[in-house]
């Protein structure tokens, strides 16, 4: 009995042993079925994630490929403007540089023209500077003196002449029309018809001076139909002084005759500046202008003769940009006539210099020719 209890035990141990196992069996069996299951899912995941990163690739490539592609496109059209752009910048470059070439054969053209213009002038200047009196003859003439004579441009439409014989001394200051070159041909016209009235002629009254220099002028010019020319003409301002009886006579236009009276001055202690007016009238291409008329004074030692053209006073300058006028003029001379000629003349053109000059850093060009005559009876 105590056999068969220990047999039962027994196999009751084995049988319980044996089902041990096979739960351990069968538990290595499930682990290997987790650990192959997940294996499988791993390697499923690998393969989706895989896959997942090759078709992104793939996208990534393609739309790599499409916007190369069309990178390609737009740089072959940028290629080809560029390159068409590079044609027209060619074709505008020779373009460019045929102008230029131009350009420099005209700029050199021009001014070759300019320098024989210029040499031209200066000539002009230097056979405009011959036939106006030279210092010498001036200082011999007119004894103590100054002028002022400055030209807008090289050459001017300004001059001045004076003549002496036996006892006559006759002075003119004229005003042509315009300036520079076209002045210029005039005032030589002007010189010529002078020299032929005074010097050839010999004719010493004043009035009769002035209409015979108009119809030289008129003669001259009149076959001319140019309106333009119809306005030419000068402005003359013309004295003699006959050096006997110290007789002066004058007949001029736009401008007057201005005498300091020394005598005069120095018993009223003031300074008497005496003006005789000018006519309004010209010598110009008018046929049926009136005749000059003249005027006579008696001069004395020690007057002081001023004689100008409208550029001096004319001029603008100042502040206030007007012009300085015959009374601004008056005014320096009546301040200056006490002093000996050389520095009447300084104080003149450093008045007019200041003028044109303000302080204000304003420069006012010259607009015309400027001439002042002045001479001092002894």
């Amino acid at each position: 009995m105590e056999r068969q209890r220990t047999a039962a035990e027994f196999e009751k141990k084995f049988e319980s042993a044996k089902q041990q196992q096979e739960i351990e069996r069968q538990q290595l069996i499930i682990e290997k079925q987790d650990s192959e299951s997940k294996k499988q899912l791993l390697l499923r995941n690998f393969l989706l994630v895989g896959s997942g990163l090759l078709c992104l690739f793939v996208i990534f490539i393609f739309y790599a490929y499409r916007k190369n592609k069309r990178s390609n496109s737009l740089l072959k059209e940028k290629n080809a403007l560029i390159g068409q752009a590079y044609e027209e910048i060619r074709t505008q470059k020779d373009e460019i540089e045929g102008h230029r070439d131009l350009v420099i054969k005209q700029k050199s053209f021009i001014e070759n023209q300019k320098k024989k213009i210029d040499d031209s002038i200066i000539y002009a200047q230097h056979i405009q500077s011959a036939i106006l009196p030279s210092e010498a003859q001036m200082k011999n003439l007119l004894g103590d003196y100054f002028i002022i004579f400055r030209p807008k441009e090289i050459v001017s439409g300004d001059f001045y002449w004076v003549y002496n014989v036996r006892n006559y001394l006759v002075i003119a200051v004229v005003d042509c029309t315009g300036h520079g070159v076209s002045g210029a041909f005039m005032s030589m016209l002007g010189v010529s018809f002078l020299n032929d009235i005074v010097k050839k002629k010999e004719l010493f009254e004043a009035e009769k001076i002035l209409d015979s220099l108009r119809s030289y002028l008129y003669e001259a010019l009149s076959n001319n139909t140019d309106e333009d020319m119809k306005r030419e003409g000068m402005y003359v301002n013309l004295l003699i002084i006959d050096k006997n009886s110290m007789e002066c006579t004058y007949a001029g236009a736009r401008t007057p005759l201005w005498i300091y009276r020394s005598s005069q001055s120095k018993q009223s202690d003031s300074i008497i500046i005496e003006e005789i007016k000018p006519e309004n009238s010209s010598v110009a291409l008018h046929k049926n202008l009136k005749e000059f008329t003249s005027k006579k004074v008696i001069l004395s030692d020690g007057d002081i003769l001023y004689l100008f053209s409208d550029g001096i006073i004319d001029q603008f300058g100042g502040p206030e940009g007007k012009k300085f006028s015959s009374r601004k003029l008056l005014q320096v001379v009546q301040n200056s006539a006490h002093l000996d000629m050389k520095n009447q003349k300084l104080a003149i053109e450093d008045s007019l210099d200041n003028w044109q000059n303000p302080q204000d850093g304003q420069f006012f060009e010259q607009i015309d020719d400027i001439t002042l005559l002045s001479m001092k009876i002894c």
